[in-house]
C-alpha cells in the first residue's frame, strides 16, 4: 500500500551513508593534523636553525673585531711614545721580508712581556697576568692586545696631538660607546683595571658549564661578558708564516700552514687565525632525528649518537691580523 501524506517525501541517511561520511571526515581531519604536524616540526627547525646562525654571527662579528685590532697602535701618536708603548727594538722581529712586522708590547710597565696575540690550547691560568701560562684543555682560548686609548706610556704628559679627525680615533674612555674600553666595554685605565694603561687585553673563552663564548677584558679582570650562546666547541688555528720566511724578493708574507696553539714556536709569525665554533640550539628539537655533523676536530658525529635531540652546527672564519702585516716598513713612524 503506498504512503501518502505531508511526510511521505522526507527521507534520512542510511546507517551505511553515516558510516562513510563519519569515515571520510575522519580521514580527512587526519591529514589536516598530519599536515599541521610536519608544518610545525619544519618550522622549528627552521627557526633553531636560523637561531644557531644568529650566536654565530654575534660570536664572529665581536671576536673578528678584536682579532683584527690585534697589535694596533695610534699612528698619529708621537714616535718616541711609539717606540716606548711597543718595544725600544719593536723592529728587530723583521725578517728578511721588510713588510713582516711583529709587534711586541712591554718597553715598561706593565705590559713587559705581552704579545699582540697569544693562543692557548686549554684556557689561561691567570685573567690579569699580560703573559698567562696556559693549562691544557679540550677547547682553545685566545689573547689579543692592542692599544685603546692615548699612550702616555714612557712619559710624565701626554706628548699626543690632534692631526684630523681620521687619524685621531682615540680619545678618553666614553661608557656610552665603549670607546677607549675592552671587550666588555669597561675603561682600560679605570680604577678596577689590571694592569691599567692604554692597551686592551682582551682573553676570549667557553664556558663549558653555561656554554656560554666569553671574554674577559683587563678593565675589570674579575667580570666575564658573555658573547653568545650554545657554544659548545672552539678550536682555533693560526696561520704563519712559511719557515724560513720569505725573501726580499718575495715582498708580501702569508701564511703558509695553519697549526695549533702548542706547535707555534714565535708568535711574532702568525698572520691569520682559523675559529671553528660548535654551536647547539638550546632546547631539544621537536623532530625525531637530528641531523649529523663533522666536528671542529674533523670527527664525524652520527645522527643516532645524538640523544639529547639538540640540533648543532659547525661554523669557521678566518682572521687576518692586519696590524701585524704592513703595506710598507715605515708604516709606523
Amino acid at each position: 500500500m503506498r504512503k501518502t501524506g505531508a511526510g511521505s517525501g522526507q527521507h534520512g541517511f542510511s546507517l551505511v551513508e553515516l558510516m562513510v561520511a563519519v569515515t571520510i571526515g575522519l580521514m580527512l581531519t587526519l591529514a589536516i593534523a598530519s599536515l599541521y604536524v610536519v608544518n610545525k616540526r619544519t618550522f622549528r627547525t627552521q627557526d633553531d636553525a636560523s637561531r644557531l646562525q644568529e650566536s654565530s654571527r654575534a660570536a664572529f662579528d665581536i671576536l673578528g673585531y678584536h682579532i683584527r685590532l690585534a697589535g694596533f697602535v695610534d699612528a698619529s701618536d708621537d714616535p718616541n711614545m711609539i717606540a716606548t708603548l711597543l718595544n725600544a727594538s719593536w723592529n728587530q722581529n723583521r725578517s728578511t721580508n721588510a713588510d713582516l712586522v711583529a709587534q711586541f708590547f712591554g718597553a715598561a710597565a706593565p705590559y713587559v712581556g705581552i704579545t699582540a696575540i697569544l693562543g692557548c690550547d686549554g684556557t689561561f691560568n691567570s685573567n690579569t697576568a699580560v703573559a698567562p701560562a696556559c693549562t691544557a684543555g679540550t677547547m682553545d682560548s685566545i689573547m689579543v692586545a692592542y692599544q685603546a686609548r692615548p699612550s702616555t706610556v714612557g712619559a710624565t704628559t701626554t706628548v699626543r696631538t690632534t692631526l684630523n679627525a681620521y687619524q685621531d680615533t682615540l680619545g678618553a674612555y666614553n661608557a656610552a660607546t665603549g670607546q677607549g674600553g675592552d671587550c666588555g666595554g669597561l675603561d682600560v685605565a679605570g680604577a678596577t683595571a689590571n694592569p691599567s694603561g692604554p692597551l686592551a687585553i682582551n682573553r676570549f673563552y667557553v664556558d663549558s658549564a653555561t656554554q656560554r663564548l666569553m671574554c674577559i677584558g683587563n678593565g675589570d679582570p674579575t667580570k666575564p661578558r658573555p658573547i653568545a650562546e650554545g657554544v659548545e666547541d672552539m678550536q682555533i688555528l693560526y696561520g704563519i708564516v712559511p719557515n724560513p720566511p720569505p725573501s726580499t724578493t718575495q715582498p708580501d708574507a702569508y701564511a703558509g700552514r695553519y697549526v695549533t696553539a702548542t706547535n707555534v714556536t714565535n708568535w711574532a709569525q702568525v698572520l691569520a687565525v682559523r675559529v671553528c665554533l660548535q654551536i647547539a640550539q638550546p632546547t631539544q628539537n621537536i623532530a625525531t632525528d637530528v641531523p649529523g655533523y663533522t666536528n671542529c676536530n674533523g670527527t664525524v658525529v652520527t645522527s643516532a649518537s645524538q640523544t639529547d635531540g639538540k640540533i648543532r652546527q659547525i661554523f669557521r672564519a678566518t682572521f687576518a691580523l692586519r696590524n701585524i702585516v704592513l703595506t710598507a716598513p715605515d708604516a709606523l713612524p
